[in-house]
């Protein structure tokens, strides 16, 4: 037995590049899912994938190691540099960019504006469920008038003059600048950063949260009996409170609940989070592997600086060891019931429902709750008033960096831009 390895000694699939070794099975938006999926069944929840020019790098979804990454070592284990570059030309200094200090303080102002007793003031989800949706280059090159109202609001917020028509709004604006006003003048958060939040839950939650709800409706058109069961809990509910459901009301419905938790369980937006070790670190591992050898059992695996990191979400949530034998089904039951101890054996250090899929530790994600509430207040209109069935188009799901549907035509072809066909038909009572 091997208590401590490097990454060499770990097994692994076979390069399908000389240059770029199993870079293009990892990134290729239309078969990386399914290669995260043999890569958890061949070699269970570590294993050594080969990166650009033979580089050796660790693909993981075993809870002891992801825990050791995003929570203990989250300094030393960072988004790649090129990564964060991007995110920082598209968002600004936002908590998703910033590390060390700046992260810690930015936190501390956010964190109290998702608390619940400020998601029950948020006006920012509309309940008309469909909306048109500015286009995003467009409305980012708003970024000057949304520095105005920003001025706007901390005048009068500093004026005192709070029921004013641009200081009264209950949205995350606001609620920012108001958290940040309530810490000491060295922590506060300038212009820059409040806009680059703002930016960051509005661009980076559109497209997850679009993905989640996509994909909770293709599920639904395909298990009929989840979709006839949340409608009718829907239905108990505009009767008891009417069709303007609010936070609590919306919380309560433990149906809708278990559908949101399992639709992100299964069909994570994001299938997996690269991390650059920035110092050596050891591992340990809650599921042995075995080693590349057939023979030894590798229980610690030594990482060293510079080694590339792939997070598997996905993998994560449909260990079979960790949620039972049903894990690749779709059962929002299960949220229902005692969930099996090997679950709450593993410790998975997701900050959501012990799955990955909003992360975890320091850096796990900032709009969790608010991402649940739109999701909720969206199927709720929608179930509550529609039938959805699947259409004759078949649904092929790609990971653009975040999964989303496109149609696929009879040749094989899919359609240029995410797209997803089902049929909808008004219910009765509607």
């Amino acid at each position: 037995m091997s208590s401590d390895s490097s990454l060499s000694a770990l097994a692994g699939p076979t390069s399908t590049s000389a240059i770029w070794g199993n870079t293009p099975d990892m990134f290729n938006s239309q078969t990386s899912m399914k290669f995260h999926d043999q890569l958890r069944e061949s070699y269970g929840s570590v294993c050594l994938v080969k990166g650009p020019f033979g580089a050796n790098e660790l693909w993981v979804s075993d809870p002891r190691a992801m825990s050791e990454i995003i929570m203990k070592g989250h300094d030393d284990f960072k988004q790649p540099d090129w990564f964060l570059t991007w995110l920082r030309l598209v968002f600004g200094p936002a908590v998703i960019t910033v590390f060390g200090d700046q992260h810690k303080i930015q936190r501390k102002i956010l964190n109290p504006v998702f608390t619940a007793s400020h998601m029950r003031n948020l006006e920012a989800i509309p309940h008309r469920p469909i909306q048109k949706m500015k286009n995003v280059v467009d409305t980012m090159n708003e970024t000057l008038q949304a520095i105005g109202i920003i001025k706007k609001k901390k005048e009068a917020l500093e004026n005192g003059t709070l029921d004013s028509e641009v200081a009264a709004g209950n949205d995350i604006m606001t609620a920012l600048l108001k958290q940040s006003l309530a810490v000491a003048p060295q922590d506060r958060m300038t212009d820059e950063e409040v806009l680059a939040q703002v930016n960051g839950l509005a661009f980076a939650g559109h497209d997850t949260t679009s993905s989640a709800l996509s994909r909770t409706l293709h599920l639904l058109a395909e298990h009929q009996d989840v979709q006839v069961k949340l409608r009718e809990e829907i239905r108990q509910a505009y009767n008891s409170y009417g069709k303007n459901l609010d936070y609590d009301q919306l919380n309560s419905l433990s149906y809708l609940d278990a559908v949101c938790r399992e639709s992100l369980r299964l069909h994570s937006p994001a299938s997996a989070i690269a991390h650059t070790a920035t110092s050596d670190w050891d591992l340990p591992l809650y599921y042995p592997v075995t080693a590349k050898d057939g023979k030894s059992v590798v229980t610690n695996i030594h990482v060293t600086k510079g080694t590339s990191i792939h997070l598997s979400i996905r993998a994560a949530n449909m260990d079979e060891r960790t949620w039972g034998e049903d894990a690749g089904e779709f059962r929002p039951g299960r949220w229902l019931e005692p969930l099996p101890p090997s679950l709450s054996n593993a410790r998975i250090p997701g900050v959501y429902s012990s799955t990955m899929t909003f992360s975890g530790g320091p850096r796990s994600c900032p709009g969790m709750k608010f991402s649940q509430l739109e999701m909720k207040l969206v199927l709720s209109n929608l179930v509550g008033s529609f039938q959805f069935d699947s259409s004759e188009d078949n649904i092929k799901w790609n990971d653009d960096g975040i999964v989303k549907p496109y149609i696929q035509h009879k040749d094989g072809s899919l359609s240029d831009e995410p797209a997803m066909l089902l049929r909808v038909t008004v219910t009765e009572e509607s």
